[in-house]
């Protein structure tokens, strides 16, 4: 073991110690000395002139030093010269005769870091050491080691502040250029901490609306009633468990947004927690592809049940309905054959009220598989007599608002707005329970509008799309691929309680030449 750092710098708080043991224990050199692996250095230490001037003239024997790290115990010397052990050990020899005092730097956790120690230079009578110089090195060994832990501390207080003024600038940065807002709520859905101002439309200081209610924030920033309305409903719905993760048209871009519940250290919900990032072109691209190719999934999947279910249904009709008819006209005609002549005009009565029967069936297959009013009268015609039939069979009131369409819209436009609508009709007999209805189209230059409202019960939007996405629902997948099928667009807005809106956007020139089915 070598000793070093006596020409360096030493720590003042411990020089000022050892001075202290100096003084204390009127011996004219006091060491602090720390150990660490194979080295001893002197972090303190004091020496009056003489012995401060023998100290950097010739190398300070460590022994004693290493001795009391090594027993992890007290090392009294009265005489070097006359202690068995160290009178003959090869540090000492050339140093002088000297008396030593030290006792081991020990940590709380039972760590030995060094050892605190006097020596005093003796000429003929030995230094014995007493239980007070022994008691005033230890309670100063005690403030050595209360140093080295306020030291460590001070250490670890500064790197945690740098480490924390680099997390802040790192915030710092993505909060400034990162177009990305993160909020939280606590259960009663009031606002405790936002972050992020890398979105234009933000308000640059959001403290005014901390402790304020989610959907004064969301009005404060324009949001529209019904997306408002549709945010407090998933922010609820978080609140129960679920966590919700969908995209929404946000500060006049597509944005995905994702909501879960916050819960404390015992696993119970305290709030929400959510993230709401704008879509960039490229990124917006991709979801827009992997979404289109989740869609084109299972639309493909549903159409090939669709089919199977009409062509079943279809079976259904003409085998136990049409089917039934014939065989009654077929016997009727059997008996006409065989039977008594003077029941001919009864058979002949009743065979052709069978016959006209079975035309109204057959008429009513034809009517639900594609209207003849569409391709004969047009569009106008064709949605008037479609929504009065639905009307009088689910009886709400309606409001019929459809312009002489002339001239009329290309083929796949009138096909695909009377599709739409059919959609929109029969997700209102089915479940809205509405008491009424509202039907307009508005032609433009360039666009039909369709428009299809109901005062009925409602549902819940987003969860609507996770069943259709899933393949467990249709309807809004129908109504939106129609509509994209010929380069238009088809929103749904809906809230529980407050009815839906259909409407449809249809170009009257499509860039693509649509199927007519």
């Amino acid at each position: 073991m070598t000793m070093r750092c006596l020409d360096t710098p030493t720590d003042p708080a411990l020089d000022r110690l050892a001075r202290l043991a100096t003084r204390l224990l009127r011996a004219p050199i006091a060491l602090v000395a720390l150990t660490d692996a194979d080295q001893q250095g002197v972090r303190g230490y004091a020496a009056c002139a003489a012995a401060e001037a023998d100290l950097r003239e010739r190398a300070l024997p460590d022994a004693f030093c290493a001795a009391v790290v090594a027993a992890r115990s007290p090392l009294i010397i009265a005489d070097s010269y006359t202690d068995q052990w160290w009178q003959t050990h090869p540090a000492i020899i050339g140093v002088g005769r000297v008396a030593y005092l030290g006792v081991p730097i020990t940590t709380a956790d039972g760590v030995v870091r060094g050892a605190f120690g006097v020596l005093d230079r003796i000429e003929r009578a030995p230094r014995h050491w007493s239980v007070d110089d022994h008691d005033i090195l230890r309670d100063l060994t005690t403030l050595v080691v209360a140093e080295l832990d306020r030291q460590a501390a001070a250490r670890v207080h500064a790197a945690d502040v740098r480490e924390r003024a680099i997390n802040n600038a790192k915030l710092a940065l993505i909060d400034r250029q990162i177009p990305l807002v993160l909020w939280t709520t606590d259960t009663a859905l009031c606002i405790t901490s936002i972050i992020g101002s890398g979105i234009a439309d933000l308000p640059r200081d959001p403290a005014p609306f901390l402790g304020q209610p989610v959907d004064q924030y969301l009005a404060h920033l324009g949001m529209p009633r019904i997306t408002l309305q549709a945010s407090l409903d998933a922010h609820r719905q978080v609140l129960a468990g679920t966590a919700f993760a969908y995209q929404r048209e946000l500060w006049g871009q597509i944005a995905t947004v994702h909501i879960e519940p916050l819960r404390d250290d015992a696993g119970q919900i305290i709030g929400c927690v959510g993230g709401a990032l704008p879509l960039t072109a490229p990124m917006r691209l991709l979801h827009e592809v992997q979404h289109s190719r989740d869609r084109l999934h299972t639309l493909s999947i549903q159409l090939l049940h669709v089919q199977e279910d009409e062509r079943r249904a279809l079976a259904r009709e003409l085998h136990d309905q049409i089917g039934q008819e014939l065989t009654i006209i077929q016997m009727n005609l059997q008996d006409l054959l065989d039977g008594d002549p003077a029941q001919l005009p009864e058979l002949v009565a009743a065979s052709i009220a069978t016959v006209e029967h079975v035309l109204a069936q057959v008429r009513d297959i034809a009517l639900n598989l594609r209207p003849s009013q569409l391709d004969d009268l047009g569009l106008a015609e064709a949605l008037r007599w479609y929504s009065e039939r639905n009307a009088a069979q689910g009886r709400f009131a309606l409001t019929f608002d459809v312009p002489a369409l002339i001239p009329r819209p290309p083929v796949a436009v009138e096909t695909t707005c009377f599709r739409i609508a059919q959609e929109a009709m029969t997700n209102i007999l089915r479940s809205a329970h509405a008491a009424h209805v509202w039907l307009t189209i508005r032609l433009e230059a360039s666009a039909l509008t369709l428009t299809v409202r109901d005062d009925g019960r409602g549902f819940d939007l987003a969860a609507a799309h996770a069943r259709a996405v899933g393949g467990t629902s249709l309807g809004l997948l129908n109504i939106e691929e129609r509509a994209a099928l010929i380069g238009g667009r088809a929103t749904i807005e809906s809230t529980p309680g407050q009815g839906t809106t259909v409407r449809a956007w249809l170009p009257l020139a499509p860039p693509a030449a649509a199927s007519d089915s």
